[in-house]
């Protein structure tokens, strides 16, 4: 069987969800495999490059410390694992691990059953770590440099972070049980950083990692201070990331996400040019800090873009409601940054039939538990 671990970061991993597939081709719609949930509404750092910061900087102006309660946000994912939610990603608009109470949060959703991961800045994994031992299918730390002081400098972050962040890790790996949580690191890749990626790679691989990923840096339209990313989709920068590949061994891989930087580089906006609507949305939506399911995180703190409020709706209510359906109606891909996170799931979508599916559905088999196949 060919290596499922190159399958980690593939949008292929749809495959091996043969039921909610096939609810989507004989239907048009399907319950949500993941959800990518925010527990805080704010954050430590102030990366160069976050795409949300247009979000975090108007709660700082309004003096908002906007944040999940507990038990609304558990009751919410009871409800949607009931009608088939299989795992969620913590990431949103801020640093999740800052709620006061993550390591509760993380624990009762635990018990509900759902498959749970988690995007961190690593400033408080020593803290959480016991519960992110007992809950996580996978841990991924935003590295996105090498050294101390350069991730002061790019992640706008306080002094002493960067090494609190690979004590983190290091506990991590120490103190598992057998392969999980998988721990991979990510390098948001840009002028700022491409001269620190080799030694990212060395720096992971010598913690213990599992895997380092590479994707590019994207600029948010609404937020118009930022750079645009200066790096060239050239045969030197292929070659660069093909080299990084090398380094990969048995038990730690570096991935890049070849397709995304050449999009990405290559044009801004989506443009419709690979598909006419966008289709993944229904996968794998979003739920912000304030409470809010949006379509997805690509459009986070955009009222138009905005399915329900869980503190006023279930699950079901939301999912089914007119209003989500007015939204979807409504998709503009001219409005949607190109090679954005649901583009690869898009891409595969576009075009499939019924018999297409059932034959890759075959084909893929049993997913090796190793590549998180619930994350897609």
């Amino acid at each position: 069987m060919e290596d499922q671990n190159k399958e980690r970061l593939s949008p292929t991993k749809i495959f091996y969800h043969e039921e909610r597939l096939k609810q989507f081709l004989e239907t048009g719609d399907c319950v949500p495999i993941h959800m990518t949930v925010g527990l805080a509404g704010y954050c430590n750092h102030k990366c160069h490059w976050c795409t949300v910061d247009h979000i975090l900087e108007l709660r700082l102006e309004e003096k908002l410390k906007v944040q999940m309660d507990p038990k609304t946000i558990v009751k919410f994912l009871s409800e949607a694992h009931e009608e088939g939610l299989k795992a969620i990603t913590h990431v949103g608009s801020g640093e999740p691990l800052l709620h006061p109470k993550a390591g509760e949060i993380i624990d009762e959703i635990g018990k509900i059953g759902l498959s749970q991961g988690i995007f961190t800045n690593g400033s408080r994994l020593l803290e959480n770590a016991d519960s992110l031992l007992r809950n996580m299918d996978f841990v991924r730390l935003s590295l996105d440099t090498a050294t101390s002081d350069r991730h002061q400098d790019l992640h706008g972050a306080p002094k002493g972070h960067f090494e609190k962040a690979i004590r983190g890790l290091e506990y991590l790996v120490k103190n598992r049980k057998g392969k999980f949580p998988i721990l991979g690191a990510q390098i948001v890749t840009s002028q700022y950083n491409l001269d620190q990626t080799r030694d990212a790679v060395m720096l992971a691989k010598g913690i213990g990692l599992n895997y380092i990923a590479f994707k590019p840096m994207m600029k948010n339209y609404l937020n118009p201070t930022h750079d645009m990313n200066a790096l060239e989709m050239n045969d030197e920068l292929v070659a660069h990331f093909k080299s990084l590949a090398d380094l990969s061994s048995e038990d730690f891989r570096v991935y890049t996400k070849e397709l995304q930087f050449k999009e990405l580089l290559g044009r801004y906006w989506n443009d419709g040019l690979d598909y006419n609507v966008c289709l993944a949305h229904r996968f794998t939506p979003y739920l912000d800090s304030d409470g809010t399911l949006q379509l997805c995180v690509g459009h986070a703190g955009e009222a138009e873009h905005v399915f329900g409020n869980i503190y006023e709706q279930s699950f079901k209510e939301i999912w089914k409601s007119d209003k989500r359906q007015k939204v979807i109606d409504a998709i503009d891909l001219h409005k949607c940054r190109s090679a954005c996170r649901e583009d690869p799931l898009n891409k595969v979508l576009w075009g499939l039939t019924k018999d297409e599916a059932e034959k890759r559905i075959s084909a893929a088999g049993i997913p090796n538990p190793e590549i998180n196949p619930n994350f897609v």
